[in-house]
C-alpha cells in the first residue's frame, strides 16, 4: 500500500527503467515545476481507496474454521451468522469462503449475482451504496458474500487487497463472520486468522478432523 517515487536529475531511459524495476510507480525530476508536484501528490492520493483506521468504528471479525471440506462448516457458519444478526442492533456480513463453494446460498435456497470475486474487483467502489444494492441480503437482514466457482480466486488475493477489503466491511457492518473450513492453509488464510477477534475451531470425533 506504499506509494513508491523515484526522483533523479534526468529522464535517462536506463535510470527511469532502473527505478521502475525497483518498484517506483512514479519518476520525478529535480527542478520539477509546482504544479506538476501537486498533480502527482493528487494521483497519489487517488489511486487507494481510504480505509478507516480507527478500531473503535470497526465491527468484530470472527473466523470459523475446520479441516474437513463438507457442507458442515457452511450450516454452522451460518446458524452463527443467523443468530449473531437475530440481535438487536446488529449488522452481520457472512463471508463464505470455504468449501464446498457456494453452500449457505444452496442451504437458504438463494442465489447471489454479486461474489467474492466481484468484490474483490470493486475494492475501490466497496461503499455502503454498493454493499447495500449488491449484496445478497436473507429475509433476516443477514448479508452473504459467497465464493463462486471460478477457480483460483483466493490464490490471487494479496494481503493488501485483503486489508483493504477487510476494512471496508468491518466498517459497514457490526459482526463480519468468515466461514474458512475446508479451504486450504496459505497466506489468505493465516492473515483471516490473525486480523480476527474470535477464532472458532469446527471439530467433531472423527480421524479426517
Amino acid at each position: 500500500m506504499l506509494s513508491v517515487v523515484a526522483v533523479g536529475d534526468g529522464l535517462d531511459n536506463q535510470l527511469v527503467l532502473a527505478a521502475m524495476r525497483a518498484g517506483a510507480r512514479d519518476f520525478v525530476t529535480y527542478g520539477a515545476r509546482a504544479s506538476e508536484l501537486s498533480g502527482l501528490i493528487r494521483r497519489l492520493g487517488g489511486r487507494m481507496p481510504s480505509v478507516p483506521v480507527s478500531a473503535a468504528r470497526q465491527g468484530e471479525l470472527y473466523s470459523l474454521v475446520s479441516a474437513r471440506p463438507d457442507a458442515d462448516g457452511a450450516f454452522v457458519a451460518l446458524h452463527l451468522a443467523l443468530a449473531l444478526q437475530s440481535q438487536p442492533e446488529n449488522q452481520v456480513l457472512l463471508v463464505d469462503i470455504g468449501q464446498p463453494a457456494g453452500e449457505a446460498l444452496a442451504i437458504l435456497g438463494m442465489e447471489s449475482a454479486f461474489n467474492f470475486s466481484d468484490a474483490m474487483r470493486n475494492l475501490r467502489r466497496l461503499d455502503q451504496t454498493l454493499i447495500d444494492s449488491a449484496f445478497t441480503r436473507h429475509e433476516s437482514g443477514l448479508r452473504v458474500l459467497s465464493l463462486s466457482d471460478e477457480p483460483g480466486v483466493l490464490e490471487r488475493v494479496s494481503t493488501a487487497e485483503l486489508y483493504l477489503l477487510l476494512g471496508s466491511l468491518r466498517s459497514a457492518f457490526s459482526h463480519v463472520l468468515i466461514n474458512l473450513t475446508g479451504a486450504a492453509e496459505g497466506e489468505l488464510s493465516s492473515q483471516l486468522l490473525q486480523q480476527a477477534s474470535r477464532v472458532l475451531w469446527l471439530v467433531d470425533q472423527s480421524v479426517p478432523s
